[in-house]
């Protein structure tokens, strides 16, 4: 040892082996004992056994350590403070909360009261140097603000007590509780949103315990059973159930709670409620279960349904009416999906129409094709295809051949369904069947065009003697007026034959609306309406039910009327069909003015002949025989037209609920077609004159559009669609807007013709633009027979035709408009198939137009 050596004394702790062979720890001191000369003589040396306190010190090391760690882990730190001396002592861990360094600041009172977040130490020194003065322990809560901005909230415990010398000193702990305040907080704020979220809802909520004792509810409790919140907490449940569940709930729940097993399921079940009044209605609920500290809460969204229910059963009943109205209208509807050309939905009506037996399922898209007629199988099939390719909606009429039934005639609609990215996914339509408007034509025949093939009195008598038959009335009369007040016969059926002829005033009659609609009875005006002392005295009339007759201007041109012996009740049937008959008589009044003034325009021609050099569009035409001609394939157009809105009519009226809405559309529309005659002989006969051109505003596309409205019924007839592809910049020009319209007539029927005796369908394109020069360019296109080559520069020669009903005028007319307009007509052949018909229009007028 270094002290033996040096000669000084020593004290070192070791561990020595005892005679019985343990180990123990010993303090060994020794010091020499020296001579008279200072030479070491001897040792003394001093074993004093240590090992019980040397085992109790790292002991308390190791419990120290032991202490540090555990307060590391439960964020505790250990404080001591001596209140007399100011002497402060810190744990580790307290420095670490404080953000104190342990080895470098020195634990001091101010050091602690400053680390005090602001708002609270005032409140802190308060309690503490309180406490203190009564010598009391202190227990609280506060804030501390660290140096980077940071917020810690404590825990601090302190016990007091008093040393040896009687100074107070205080002992204690602190306990870093941020997370648990965070986490209080977010409770909070959860169970606030929560309860926002409870009040607020539309449904009730309600809560109960195990023993179905109501916990909560929610304002709308009152809403939807009509209780007060306050007045359910603490009563059970089952209060707001009907008697005959009440048992079946208690029963059930005693169960689930027993097994955990449920008698119903708690998902948006549909049950019973009942209300306050006693009121029963249906309710949909959803439970869910909770368990806190131990107990088990169930609550529960209840929903009033009372509206879904009644809206539920409304849509049951407007089911049946659609199906019901389906089977009184003949029209089936259909769903099919267009990959695999599935059947997605039929109803019944479609499996009547065709034959099919719902009960053996869905036919598939071969059967259904088997029962279209084989003559008519390739255009149906031809029309579906070209709407898949097409992405449109389609129109076809077609034959079916059902078994054990005659051919029946089917109209089918479809349009194109399509999903999210624009992809065709299905179609959605209906069938109906026309069979017995077919079959109604040959009766359409006999009144309408029947009718149509006579003219003057022939006309007029057979038009009251049917309309006194469709109405049932034993008395009808057509009349001319020409102030609306005079008037005169043009024919009447007096239940058993014709009568004569004659004039009557129409006066003002209590009545008022008599012309328009209205019934009037005997004493009601009717006395007053016909001078029944003269003309009806036989007629002994009761009833009287007429209408006006109008003219393109709404100006009344006559009245129409029925009478009977019995008081008539008007219906809109009975007046519809009416408005029917006036708009036909009104047609034939149009029609034989149109004829008169034909014949004057005739008359006028010899006159105008030396005028003729003027009218550049006529100078081919220089023989009687070609006036003739060309007046006839003007004229023909629009009587056309009236022949094919007649028909129209006719299917209208013999459907077993007759169509008058689109009867009397026809019918107008076949007085349109009559005036339009009128209009065009009026300017052939203006055509003689210097100032024939009648120029105004006119917006090419708008007529383009009106042309293709008015003559796309004609082209559905025959599977054509027209298309428009026009130009949206292009300005108005000045022109004659109808010999521009007669133009487009008799292109756009050159090209459905050219196209109706096909087997596959055809496409007519009317296109609008500017062309290099800057006029207007108008192309129609069809995609029909086409005209041979060698043909191309003859087509526009008078009296050349390729059809046999044809005049071969309205190519030369047409050229003969256009050329007079300062433009151009030409033909050429349309690349892909048919032909195009191109002109041109000049957009400011040229000196010889303004002349």
């Amino acid at each position: 040892m270094e002290a033996i050596q040096t000669g000084g004394p020593y004290d070192v702790k070791e561990r020595l082996r005892r005679f019985d062979g343990v180990y123990r720890w010993f303090e060994v001191r020794g010091f020499p004992l020296r001579g008279p000369d200072g030479r070491i003589l001897n040792w003394c040396v001093l074993l004093t056994d240590i090992d019980d306190r040397q085992r109790a010190e790292e002991a308390l090391r190791a419990s120290e350590a032991y202490s540090a760690e555990a307060q590391r882990l439960s964020h505790t730190g250990s404080w001591h403070w001596n209140v007399n001396t100011g002497e402060v002592a810190w744990s580790q861990e307290y420095c670490a909360i404080f953000g104190f360094d342990f080895e470098k600041d020195k634990p001091s009172y101010q050091l602690f009261i400053d680390r005090v977040h602001p708002e609270d130490r005032p409140k802190v020194e308060q309690v503490l140097w309180a406490d203190v003065r009564e010598k009391m322990d202190f227990d609280g809560e506060y804030r501390l603000l660290l140096p980077d901005g940071s917020i810690k909230y404590l825990h601090s415990l302190g016990k007091c007590s008093l040393d040896q010398s009687g100074d107070v000193q205080y002992i204690g702990a602190v306990v870093d509780i941020t997370e648990h305040k965070r986490d209080e907080q977010e409770l909070r704020d959860s169970e606030e949103r929560h309860r926002v979220v409870v009040e607020a809802a539309s449904d009730a909520v309600i809560s109960m315990d195990e023993n179905g004792a109501i916990l909560l509810a929610n304002a709308a409790t009152l809403r939807v059973f009509g209780y007060d919140p306050t007045e359910l907490i603490g009563k059970p449940l089952t209060l707001l159930m009907p008697e005959y569940m009440r048992k079946l709930h208690e029963k059930g729940f005693k169960g689930y709670l027993a097994t955990g097993e449920r008698h119903i399921n708690w998902q948006g079940t549909e049950l019973t409620g009942l209300r306050k009044n006693g009121q029963e209605f249906p309710v949909e609920i959803s439970f869910g279960e909770l368990v806190k500290d131990g107990h088990r809460i169930f609550t529960g969204f209840i929903r009033d349904i009372s509206e879904r229910k009644r809206a539920e059963e409304a849509l049951r009943r407007s089911e049946a009416h659609l199906s019901q109205a389906q089977i009184l209208a003949h029209v089936g509807s259909w769903v099919w999906q267009v990959a695999g050309r599935k059947t997605v939905h039929l109803s019944e009506e479609w499996y009547r129409v065709y034959g099919f037996d719902p009960k053996v399922g869905m036919p598939t898209w071969e059967e259904r094709l088997q029962r279209v007629h084989p003559e008519d199988r390739a255009k149906w099939q031809a029309v579906i295809d070209r709407a898949i390719d097409e992405k449109s909606e389609y129109d076809v009429e077609f034959r079916i051949l059902p078994p054990d039934t005659a051919v029946r005639y089917v109209h089918s609609v479809g349009q194109p369904v399509f999903g999210s990215s624009g992809e065709l996914v299905q179609f959605v339509g209906v069938s109906m069947d026309v069979t017995q408007s077919r079959q109604a034509e040959q009766a359409f025949r006999l009144l309408v065009v029947g009718t149509a093939a006579t003219t003057g009195r022939d006309f007029f008598q057979s038009l009251v003697q049917h309309m006194a038959q469709a109405l049932r009335a034993r008395y009808a009369f057509v009349a001319t007026c020409d102030d609306q007040k005079h008037a005169r016969t043009l024919a009447f059926w007096k239940g058993d034959g014709f009568g004569e002829d004659f004039d009557f005033d129409i006066v003002d009659t209590p009545c008022e609306k008599v012309p328009h609609g209205e019934v009037c009875h005997y004493g009601q005006g009717l006395q007053s309406l016909f001078p029944l002392d003269k003309v009806l005295a036989d007629w002994q009339p009761e009833s009287y039910l007429g209408v006006p007759m109008l003219d393109r201007g709404n100006r009344v041109i006559g009245h129409l009327a029925i009478l009977d012996d019995k008081r008539m009740e008007a219906d809109l049937r009975a007046i519809d069909l009416l408005k029917i008959f006036a708009s036909r008589a009104a047609a034939e009044l149009n029609r034989q003015k149109a004829e008169d003034e034909l014949q004057a325009a005739l008359k006028e021609r010899e006159r105008m002949r030396e005028e003729l050099a003027h009218l550049g569009h006529l100078n081919r035409v220089s023989t009687m025989g070609e006036l003739a001609a060309s007046l006839a394939h003007e004229i023909k157009q629009p009587i056309s037209a009236a022949m094919t809105d007649a028909r129209t009519c006719s299917r209208c009226l013999t459907r077993d609920r007759p169509d008058l809405a689109g009867a009397q559309a026809a019918a107008s529309r076949v007085v349109k077609d009559v005036t339009r005659a009128s209009e065009i002989i009026g300017r052939v006969s203006s055509l003689f004159k210097k100032d024939s051109l009648q120029h105004e505003e006119v917006d090419i596309n708008q007529l383009i559009q009106e042309m293709i409205a008015l003559l796309r019924g004609e082209a559905s007839r025959h599977s054509i669609l027209i298309h428009s592809d026009i130009a949206l910049d292009l300005p108005t020009i000045t022109a004659d807007r109808v010999q521009i319209q007669q133009v487009f007539m008799n292109l756009m029927l050159n090209g459905i013709e050219a196209m109706k005796n096909m087997n596959t369908p055809g496409n007519l394109t009317v296109r609008s633009q500017r062309d290099d020069s800057g006029q207007l360019l108008i192309s129609v296109m069809d995609t029909g027979v086409g005209v041979p080559a060698e043909k191309m520069d003859q087509i526009f020669n008078p009296f050349f035709t390729s059809k046999p009903e044809g005049t071969g005028m309205g190519l030369p007319i047409s050229r003969s408009i256009i050329e007079s307009h300062g433009g151009r007509l030409w033909a050429v052949s349309n690349p892909e198939s048919g032909s195009i018909f191109r002109f041109t229009l000049p957009i400011e007028r040229t000196a010889h137009q303004a002349a």
